[in-house]
């Protein structure tokens, strides 16, 4: 019997809990992607799509956390309000490209460990090394190609399914369509925009 408190193991669990909930997002939103887009009108009785999740997500997290944020680091005295303000909104961009791009690369490590497959996270790798924007491009491409054959294949399905297939079977709605391609825009744009070597264009 472990000696661990209770409530520490349900917040373990908790915890845990969140990377299979990331790992699961690229899934579930091309599931979602089908499932809204052919069955909407049947399902909306009691299916929450994934567009309205993301709403509430906005509004919660990008929303009210921000501005919880630039209200306590006003109240500890750190910053103004103002420039707390300012400082939470520059960094939503980034913070939208980290946390959308992150879902394939989690249920990769989570499969790895599934199966007892060995493998590093290189993309976070500390050490600064002295590169070039032409020596990092082809890095980049090896190392995420499978993330960018994702991308590029989703993106083609979904021109597709929105014109060329039978009228009967096109998903060309907005809401349907939005929540899988940020997941593709966001995956695509990650090894780009979060890789210093590649933002820096040192020559």
């Amino acid at each position: 019997m472990s000696g661990i408190p209770f409530p520490s193991k349900l917040t373990i669990l908790s915890y845990i809990g969140t990377y299979y909930a990331i790992g699961s997002a690229w899934l579930l939103t091309l599931l979602n992607y089908f499932i809204v887009g052919w069955y909407n009108t049947i399902l909306d009785k009691y299916y929450l799509d994934s567009f309205k999740v993301y709403l509430s997500i906005i509004v919660v997290f990008t929303g009210l956390g921000n501005l919880a944020l630039a209200i306590l680091r006003y109240r500890t005295g750190e910053k103004s309000l103002l420039s707390s303000l300012v400082t939470n909104i520059m960094w939503i961009p980034l913070m939208t490209v980290f946390l959308g791009g992150l879902s394939l690369h989690v249920s990769q490590a989570l499969l790895s460990h599934l199966v007892s497959i060995d493998m590093n996270w290189g993309a976070t790798s500390k050490e600064v090394e002295n590169t070039t924007f032409f020596k990092e491009v082809p890095k980049v491409m090896k190392n995420f190609k499978f993330t960018f054959l994702f991308c590029i294949g989703a993106a083609i399905g979904m021109v597709m399914l929105a014109t060329v297939v039978p009228v009967f079977w096109r998903i060309d709605q907005f809401f349907a369509i939005f929540p899988l391609a940020n997941i593709i825009v966001s995956h695509f744009l990650l090894p780009i925009a979060l890789n210093p070597s590649l933002m820096l264009f040192t020559w």
